[in-house]
This record gives structure tokens, sequence and C-alpha cells, in this order.
């Protein structure tokens, strides 16, 4: 994505990743309470 604007810098890079970490983060926490909610 940030490719086509021009940003393909290793400091964009690792912002990139971090964003990656947050959202698998993010679903796997959300799908975890999805099983909570169903089990109560």
């Amino acid at each position: 994505m940030w490719e086509s604007l021009g940003f393909a810098s290793p400091q964009m890079r690792g912002i990139d990743e971090r964003a990656e970490q947050f959202i698998s983060r993010f679903r796997a926490e959300m799908e975890f309470q999805e099983k909570i909610a169903r089990l109560l």
C-alpha cells in the first residue's frame, strides 16, 4: 500500500509491521471474547 505512495522507506516498513502485529493481536482478542461470550 505505502509503496504506491512512495513511502517504501525502512521506517514506514517498521510502522507497517507494528500495525500488522497490533491488528492480528486485536483480532485474536476479539475471537477469544466471542468464544467466552458463547460459553456464558
